[in-house]
């Protein structure tokens, strides 16, 4: 969406957001992984995208939206459990 205005505008008057919602989630979610993995970085930022993650999860959000902003962070754990080779 970022790399190509066109399709970003479009985006922004169909507000058609649940074609988007895998990539939204993925980004939110490396997001946080960063801020777990370096906690003396993005401060300011981390606490932004608490408050927006939290914002997400009214019902009046969700409804314009049409998808849970929220996932699951994924930790090696998750990765490996999931695999026959992997624990």
């Amino acid at each position: 969406v970022s790399h190509n205005y066109e399709q970003g505008q479009k985006l922004m008057q169909t507000r058609e957001f649940t074609g988007q919602s895998a990539f939204f989630q993925t980004v939110l979610e490396i997001g946080r992984r960063y801020k777990i993995l370096n906690p003396e970085r993005m401060r300011d930022s981390y606490g932004k995208l608490m408050y927006f993650l939290q914002d997400s999860r009214k019902p009046e959000v969700r409804e314009l939206l049409e998808f849970d902003a929220v996932a699951r962070v994924r930790s090696v754990y998750d990765v490996l459990s999931k695999s026959s080779k992997g624990l």
